[in-house]
């Protein structure tokens, strides 16, 4: 069991940052970008696969 630090402070403000897509062309950058489009196109085919795919979606919706 995880206790909580009684040293932790949550610290929060209203400044939010909008996401921009990155122009780096190093190969971790461009295979993250290859990946994220193929995802959105993807088509599972096992129980499992369509499971995961659905709460990936709903983490993304929620988090955007």
């Amino acid at each position: 069991m995880h206790k909580e630090n009684e040293n932790t402070q949550l610290i929060t403000d209203d400044h939010s940052e909008v996401f921009t897509e990155s122009n780096c062309q190093c190969l971790f950058c461009y295979e993250t970008r290859r990946l994220g489009v193929e995802f959105n196109h993807y088509e599972p085919t096992t129980h499992l696969q369509k499971r995961m795919k659905r709460v990936i979606e709903k983490l993304e919706s929620k988090y955007k």
